[in-house]
């Protein structure tokens, strides 16, 4: 689990199950998070993301399993700690600002004790941080999607929590200012030294902001590693295509290599001769090759990606088209009936009977 990166533990999850009557929306999640570490929770709609986030928030009591933040069981068998004595700070998808209060009564809301005499300063600087100095006398009303979020940011922060938990925070941006808002945001985070679990649909998102990223699938945690190691070294097929569409190839272990209609890629180990096999090809790791090299393919469509253009290819022996991420002048140079090849060591190969 990619453990050995972790500092002292801010959060730890072990068998964390949550159950609402016959259906299982968490299931035996175990992880640890260190402490100033940013972990990117991401998975499909409705695979169990927000649920675990509330489970260690404290807004939802786990079925079974434990809960420890900063080494301090907070949710187990016989123990329950209520939301506002854990230390936790959350960030909601639609902000939660309260509309009859300032931008300074949101951010002063939670702090509680000697900060609560210090608010006034605590408050100034909160949004100093956030890009926001003189907001405070105005309503969340006034101000735009991007500023609510840091008026939001601002107030889970200003109590100094021992941990943030972020549920799509930046899915009702537009892009643009949802890549400059999410860019501050962690970079306040990590000035800060702030642990932090920051949940998400987006693959790319999830990988470009955590120090790891966990993939969850129907309320279990199928993979948690370094971004690179879900990417490049997936643990299955979901995974594999979770991070990037890729074309499964159909194959078989013949001769100790897995042959598919574009060639013959390595077998891993365990796969016994004859046995049928999976390998998926992602976009970028099709290359164009001159012709009489490769494998033969038919040009079926070519569209403009920004970063690059993308060509649809029928392949003999594929029942679907074979995507390819190539540059400009490739593009533009291809005609009718292109060669194609595929570096083996960028393809993934999975047994066909495994999920």
């Amino acid at each position: 689990m990619d453990e050995d990166r972790i500092g002292s533990p801010a959060l730890r999850l072990l068998g964390v199950t949550k159950r609402f009557g016959p259906n299982t929306v968490v299931d035996g999640v175990s992880l640890t998070l260190g402490d100033g570490e940013i972990l990117s929770l991401v998975g499909a709609s409705g695979c169990g993301k927000s649920t675990l986030l509330r489970l260690v928030a404290g807004l939802e009591e786990p079925t079974a399993g434990e809960i420890a933040i900063g080494g301090r069981v907070v949710a187990g068998p016989g123990i329950f700690v209520e939301p506002e004595r854990r230390g936790v700070g959350f960030i909601f998808q639609d902000y939660a600002l309260f509309p009859h209060l300032t931008v300074a009564q949101n951010v002063a809301y939670g702090l509680r004790g000697p900060r609560r005499a210090e608010a006034p300063g605590i408050v100034d600087e909160m949004l100093e941080r956030v890009g926001l100095p003189g907001f405070g006398a105005r309503r969340p009303h006034e101000l735009s999607g991007g500023e609510q979020q840091r008026v939001a940011l601002a107030r889970a922060l200003a109590p100094r929590p021992s941990l943030l938990l972020l549920d799509e925070p930046f899915s009702n941006l537009d892009r643009r200012l949802g890549d400059r808002v999410r860019a501050r945001t962690l970079a306040l985070l990590r000035e800060l030294g702030a642990a932090a679990i920051l949940v998400t649909h987006d693959p790319e998102e999830a990988m470009a902001s955590g120090d790891r990223v966990a993939l969850l699938r129907s309320g279990r945690l199928v993979q948690i590693g370094a971004a690179e190691d879900l990417y490049h070294r997936p643990v299955s097929r979901e995974a594999a295509d979770f991070f990037a569409a890729a074309c499964a190839l159909p194959g078989r272990r013949v001769k100790g290599a897995i042959e598919t209609p574009l060639g013959r890629f390595p077998a891993p180990e365990g796969m016994r001769e004859g046995e049928a096999a999976s390998v998926y090809v992602r976009a970028g790791s099709v290359r164009l090759v001159p012709a009489g090299e490769g494998v033969a393919a038919r040009l079926l469509n070519r569209s403009f990606l920004g970063h690059c253009y993308q060509l649809l290819l029928a392949v003999d022996g594929l029942d679907e088209p074979l995507r390819a991420h190539v540059g400009a002048s490739e593009a533009m140079e291809a005609g009718p009936e292109v060669h194609i090849s595929v570096n083996p060591a960028e393809a993934l190969v999975f047994p066909a009977e495994r999920p």
